[in-house]
């Protein structure tokens, strides 16, 4: 088993029964546990033991306020091997401020040169390749649903692999930001 460490934020567990309310009406998607639900911040692939404790130390000294982020809507994000639903988060300069202090911290103790684009999402379900009327069905009718906003305060640092049917990922430490 391939074990892959990412930083994430974490979902308020106020969210949980939210999204729980809505993993339900397309057949064949595969939901995730909502209680396992992240705001991804940087996929770290597998990294050493040495670099996972200079990642606990790098988020353990953010020295970062916490702020607000709004959920934007449903959406689909495809890849070469498969599709995602998900929400999106509505632009946030706090958020990307963010990710920018933890990706220069991280490219200064060289746990991670490469740069990739960031949408910021919370991905919901997997979809199986293939027609699904269904799907769209849900997409029009949750194109009204509206979210809270979610008060940011901590960021996470998560261990992921997979299953026979599944993708887990376990929190493995919280991290709180620092009020001003």
């Amino acid at each position: 088993m391939h074990i892959h460490d990412l930083i994430a934020l974490p979902l308020p567990s106020s969210f949980y029964s939210l999204f729980e309310r809505i993993s339900y009406g397309v057949p064949s998607a595969l939901w995730r546990d909502p209680t396992s639900l992240h705001l991804t911040l940087k996929y770290l692939g597998e990294i050493s033991h040495a670099d996972e404790i200079d990642v606990k130390q790098i988020l353990g000294t953010l020295d970062y306020p916490p702020f607000t982020l709004t959920i934007q809507g449903f959406t689909l994000l495809k890849s070469d091997s498969h599709t995602s639903l998900a929400v999106q988060i509505s632009p946030s300069q706090e958020l990307n401020r963010l990710r920018s202090l933890i990706l220069t911290e991280l490219k200064e103790k060289n746990i991670t040169k490469e740069k990739e684009s960031f949408t910021p999402h919370i991905s919901l379900a997997d979809i199986p390749p293939g027609p699904n009327q269904r799907l769209h069905e849900y997409l029009f009718d949750m194109q009204s649903y509206s979210f809270p906003q979610w008060a940011v305060d901590q960021v996470g640092f998560y261990q992921t692999y997979r299953t026979e049917k599944h993708i887990i990922y376990d929190l493995i430490e919280t991290f709180y930001l620092k009020k001003e």
